[in-house]
Protein backbone atom coordinates (compact mmCIF):
# COMPACT_ATOMS: atom_id res chain seq x y z
CA UNK A 1 0.00 0.00 0.00
CA UNK A 2 1.35 3.42 -0.95
CA UNK A 3 2.37 5.94 1.69
CA UNK A 4 -0.34 8.62 1.86
CA UNK A 5 1.26 11.07 4.35
CA UNK A 6 1.21 14.50 2.76
CA UNK A 7 4.28 16.62 2.13
CA UNK A 8 2.42 19.40 3.98
CA UNK A 9 2.53 17.34 7.20
CA UNK A 10 6.24 16.63 6.84
CA UNK A 11 7.00 20.29 6.10
CA UNK A 12 5.12 21.47 9.18
CA UNK A 13 6.80 18.89 11.42
CA UNK A 14 10.22 19.79 10.01
CA UNK A 15 9.61 23.46 10.79
CA UNK A 16 8.56 22.62 14.34
CA UNK A 17 11.65 20.46 14.84
CA UNK A 18 13.90 23.21 13.46
CA UNK A 19 12.37 25.79 15.78
CA UNK A 20 12.73 23.38 18.71
CA UNK A 21 16.45 23.02 17.96
CA UNK A 22 16.86 26.81 17.73
CA UNK A 23 15.01 27.20 21.03
CA UNK A 24 17.10 24.65 22.90
CA UNK A 25 20.33 26.29 21.77
CA UNK A 26 19.21 29.72 23.05
CA UNK A 27 17.72 28.89 26.46
CA UNK A 28 19.55 29.84 29.64
CA UNK A 29 16.86 27.84 31.43
CA UNK A 30 18.21 24.66 29.86
CA UNK A 31 21.63 25.33 31.41
CA UNK A 32 20.72 26.35 34.96
CA UNK A 33 17.46 24.54 35.74
CA UNK A 34 16.36 20.93 35.67
CA UNK A 35 14.93 21.09 32.15
CA UNK A 36 12.13 18.58 31.50
CA UNK A 37 10.25 18.26 28.23
CA UNK A 38 6.94 16.55 27.60
CA UNK A 39 5.48 17.06 31.08
CA UNK A 40 2.10 18.29 32.35
CA UNK A 41 2.94 18.43 36.04
CA UNK A 42 5.70 17.36 38.41
CA UNK A 43 5.20 16.39 42.05
CA UNK A 44 8.09 17.07 44.42
CA UNK A 45 6.91 16.52 48.04
CA UNK A 46 9.44 17.24 50.78
CA UNK A 47 9.74 16.07 54.40
CA UNK A 48 10.45 17.98 57.57
CA UNK A 49 14.06 18.13 58.76
CA UNK A 50 15.40 15.04 60.50
CA UNK A 51 15.74 15.31 64.29
CA UNK A 52 18.60 13.60 66.13
CA UNK A 53 18.76 12.97 69.88
CA UNK A 54 22.19 13.56 71.41
CA UNK A 55 23.07 11.98 74.79
CA UNK A 56 26.33 12.80 76.55
CA UNK A 57 26.89 10.92 78.74
CA UNK A 58 25.07 8.07 77.03
CA UNK A 59 21.63 7.13 78.38
CA UNK A 60 20.01 5.19 75.55
CA UNK A 61 16.99 7.49 75.66
CA UNK A 62 15.60 9.16 72.56
CA UNK A 63 12.66 11.22 71.40
CA UNK A 64 10.49 10.02 68.52
CA UNK A 65 9.78 12.84 66.09
CA UNK A 66 6.84 13.05 63.72
CA UNK A 67 7.66 13.38 60.04
CA UNK A 68 5.64 15.97 58.13
CA UNK A 69 5.41 15.72 54.35
CA UNK A 70 4.45 18.80 52.34
CA UNK A 71 3.28 18.69 48.74
CA UNK A 72 5.10 20.83 46.17
CA UNK A 73 4.02 20.74 42.54
CA UNK A 74 4.89 22.28 39.19
CA UNK A 75 1.91 22.56 36.84
CA UNK A 76 2.59 23.49 33.22
CA UNK A 77 -0.03 26.19 32.65
CA UNK A 78 1.55 28.99 30.59
CA UNK A 79 0.96 29.21 26.85
CA UNK A 80 3.16 31.20 24.46
CA UNK A 81 2.12 31.77 20.85
CA UNK A 82 4.30 33.35 18.18
CA UNK A 83 2.38 34.02 14.96
CA UNK A 84 3.24 35.53 11.61
CA UNK A 85 1.92 35.76 8.06
CA UNK A 86 3.92 35.47 4.85
CA UNK A 87 2.13 36.73 1.75
CA UNK A 88 2.70 34.84 -1.47
CA UNK A 89 4.43 37.80 -3.16
CA UNK A 90 6.80 38.10 -0.18
CA UNK A 91 7.80 34.47 -0.58
CA UNK A 92 8.20 34.76 -4.36
CA UNK A 93 10.18 38.00 -4.49
CA UNK A 94 12.25 37.76 -1.31
CA UNK A 95 16.00 37.31 -1.78
CA UNK A 96 16.24 35.10 1.35
CA UNK A 97 14.21 32.40 3.06
CA UNK A 98 11.54 34.32 4.99
CA UNK A 99 10.29 31.15 6.62
CA UNK A 100 13.64 30.24 8.15
CA UNK A 101 14.17 33.83 9.27
CA UNK A 102 10.83 33.82 11.07
CA UNK A 103 11.61 30.46 12.69
CA UNK A 104 14.76 31.96 14.21
CA UNK A 105 12.93 35.09 15.31
CA UNK A 106 10.17 33.00 16.84
CA UNK A 107 12.62 30.76 18.67
CA UNK A 108 14.37 33.82 20.12
CA UNK A 109 11.04 35.34 21.22
CA UNK A 110 9.90 32.09 22.86
CA UNK A 111 13.29 31.58 24.53
CA UNK A 112 13.08 35.08 26.01
CA UNK A 113 9.64 34.34 27.45
CA UNK A 114 10.72 31.02 28.99
CA UNK A 115 13.96 32.45 30.41
CA UNK A 116 12.14 35.49 31.80
CA UNK A 117 9.62 33.27 33.56
CA UNK A 118 12.38 31.19 35.19
CA UNK A 119 14.54 34.16 36.21
CA UNK A 120 11.55 35.97 37.66
CA UNK A 121 10.66 32.86 39.67
CA UNK A 122 14.23 32.62 40.98
CA UNK A 123 14.48 36.32 41.85
CA UNK A 124 11.09 36.40 43.56
CA UNK A 125 11.49 33.23 45.63
CA UNK A 126 15.24 33.08 46.33
CA UNK A 127 16.10 32.20 49.90
CA UNK A 128 18.95 34.72 50.05
CA UNK A 129 19.46 38.36 49.11
CA UNK A 130 22.73 40.20 48.52
CA UNK A 131 22.73 43.98 48.07
CA UNK A 132 25.04 45.30 45.34
CA UNK A 133 24.03 48.94 44.95
CA UNK A 134 25.31 50.44 41.72
CA UNK A 135 25.91 47.07 40.10
CA UNK A 136 29.13 45.12 39.60
CA UNK A 137 32.34 47.19 39.53
CA UNK A 138 35.94 46.07 39.20
CA UNK A 139 37.14 47.30 42.60
CA UNK A 140 34.63 45.22 44.58
CA UNK A 141 33.90 42.35 42.17
CA UNK A 142 35.99 39.60 43.88
CA UNK A 143 34.64 40.47 47.34
CA UNK A 144 31.05 40.67 46.09
CA UNK A 145 31.32 37.36 44.21
CA UNK A 146 32.74 35.75 47.35
CA UNK A 147 29.80 37.07 49.37
CA UNK A 148 27.31 35.74 46.82
CA UNK A 149 28.97 32.32 46.63
CA UNK A 150 29.08 32.04 50.42
CA UNK A 151 25.28 31.87 50.43
CA UNK A 152 25.16 28.52 48.63
CA UNK A 153 28.63 26.95 48.99
CA UNK A 154 28.57 23.90 51.23
CA UNK A 155 25.41 22.58 49.65
CA UNK A 156 25.48 19.83 47.04
CA UNK A 157 27.40 21.33 44.11
CA UNK A 158 27.65 18.33 41.80
CA UNK A 159 25.80 20.38 39.16
CA UNK A 160 27.94 23.50 39.57
CA UNK A 161 27.08 27.12 40.31
CA UNK A 162 25.87 29.99 38.14
CA UNK A 163 25.21 33.70 38.02
CA UNK A 164 22.91 35.33 35.45
CA UNK A 165 23.53 38.99 34.63
CA UNK A 166 22.32 41.24 31.85
CA UNK A 167 24.72 42.69 29.33
CA UNK A 168 24.96 46.03 31.16
CA UNK A 169 26.76 44.26 34.04
CA UNK A 170 29.49 42.60 31.99
CA UNK A 171 32.09 45.40 32.07
CA UNK A 172 33.47 44.54 35.52
CA UNK A 173 33.73 40.84 34.64
CA UNK A 174 35.62 41.57 31.42
CA UNK A 175 37.97 43.97 33.21
CA UNK A 176 38.55 41.49 36.04
CA UNK A 177 39.30 38.73 33.57
CA UNK A 178 41.82 40.87 31.72
CA UNK A 179 43.68 42.05 34.83
CA UNK A 180 43.76 39.01 37.15
CA UNK A 181 46.11 36.05 36.89
CA UNK A 182 48.25 35.11 33.93
CA UNK A 183 46.71 32.48 31.66
CA UNK A 184 43.24 33.69 32.71
CA UNK A 185 44.11 37.27 31.74
CA UNK A 186 45.77 36.18 28.48
CA UNK A 187 42.68 34.17 27.54
CA UNK A 188 40.38 37.11 28.27
CA UNK A 189 42.58 39.57 26.37
CA UNK A 190 42.69 37.27 23.35
CA UNK A 191 39.15 35.91 23.35
CA UNK A 192 36.97 38.34 25.30
CA UNK A 193 34.87 37.63 28.35
CA UNK A 194 35.47 34.22 29.90
CA UNK A 195 32.33 32.36 30.92
CA UNK A 196 33.51 31.52 34.43
CA UNK A 197 34.73 33.58 37.38
CA UNK A 198 35.79 32.32 40.83
CA UNK A 199 34.28 28.91 40.13
CA UNK A 200 30.88 30.31 39.08
CA UNK A 201 29.57 29.95 35.51
CA UNK A 202 28.45 33.29 34.03
CA UNK A 203 25.37 33.56 31.80
CA UNK A 204 24.60 36.86 30.07
CA UNK A 205 21.12 37.83 28.89
CA UNK A 206 19.87 40.92 27.11
CA UNK A 207 18.06 43.72 28.91
CA UNK A 208 14.46 42.82 29.73
CA UNK A 209 15.03 39.10 30.33
CA UNK A 210 15.91 39.48 34.02
CA UNK A 211 13.62 41.48 36.30
CA UNK A 212 14.71 45.12 36.49
CA UNK A 213 17.85 45.88 38.52
CA UNK A 214 18.60 42.36 39.71
CA UNK A 215 20.88 39.42 38.98
CA UNK A 216 20.42 35.87 40.23
CA UNK A 217 22.90 33.19 41.29
CA UNK A 218 22.81 29.76 42.82
CA UNK A 219 23.22 26.03 42.40
CA UNK A 220 22.27 24.60 39.02
CA UNK A 221 19.23 22.30 38.88
CA UNK A 222 17.74 23.71 42.10
CA UNK A 223 14.76 24.82 39.99
CA UNK A 224 12.79 23.00 37.31
CA UNK A 225 11.54 24.21 33.95
CA UNK A 226 8.72 22.08 32.58
CA UNK A 227 7.94 22.15 28.86
CA UNK A 228 4.60 20.68 27.82
CA UNK A 229 5.71 18.74 24.78
CA UNK A 230 7.50 19.83 21.63
CA UNK A 231 6.76 23.12 19.92
CA UNK A 232 3.75 22.87 17.62
CA UNK A 233 3.36 24.85 14.41
CA UNK A 234 -0.02 25.47 12.82
CA UNK A 235 -0.06 26.52 9.18
CA UNK A 236 -3.27 27.78 7.60
CA UNK A 237 -4.64 29.81 4.73
CA UNK A 238 -6.35 33.07 5.63
CA UNK A 239 -9.47 34.25 3.83
CA UNK A 240 -8.87 37.45 1.90
CA UNK A 241 -5.07 37.17 1.95
CA UNK A 242 -2.53 35.38 -0.19
CA UNK A 243 0.14 33.19 1.37
CA UNK A 244 -0.03 31.37 4.68
CA UNK A 245 -0.37 32.20 8.38
CA UNK A 246 1.79 30.39 10.92
CA UNK A 247 1.44 30.00 14.69
CA UNK A 248 4.17 28.45 16.85
CA UNK A 249 2.89 27.27 20.24
CA UNK A 250 4.87 26.39 23.37
CA UNK A 251 3.73 25.47 26.90
CA UNK A 252 5.92 25.99 29.95
CA UNK A 253 6.19 26.75 33.68
CA UNK A 254 9.20 27.18 35.98
CA UNK A 255 9.40 26.39 39.69
CA UNK A 256 11.94 26.97 42.45
CA UNK A 257 11.19 24.16 44.86
CA UNK A 258 10.53 25.16 48.46
CA UNK A 259 13.34 23.06 49.93
CA UNK A 260 15.81 24.46 47.36
CA UNK A 261 15.21 28.15 48.04
CA UNK A 262 18.38 28.43 50.20
CA UNK A 263 20.38 27.46 47.08
CA UNK A 264 19.46 30.63 45.18
CA UNK A 265 20.50 34.27 45.68
CA UNK A 266 18.66 37.38 44.51
CA UNK A 267 21.19 40.17 43.89
CA UNK A 268 19.78 43.69 44.00
CA UNK A 269 21.65 46.25 41.89
CA UNK A 270 20.11 49.51 43.15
Amino acid sequence: MANTISTFTWTREAKAATMQDFLRSMLVAKEISDFKEGVKYIDNPYSSDAAVTTNSPMTGAYTVSDITTTDDQLLVNTEEIYSYHIADFEKVFSDFDLGSDQLRRGAYALAKKIDTALLTELSTNAGNTVANAGGFVLATLPAKMAEIASKFLGYDSVYGHYIVIDNSQTVAFIEAGATNGFSFADNTLNNGMFGRFMGVDIYVVRAGVLPADVAVAGVKKASTTGIGGAIKIEEKAVSGKTGMEFAAIAYHTSKLWENNKPLVVNITLV
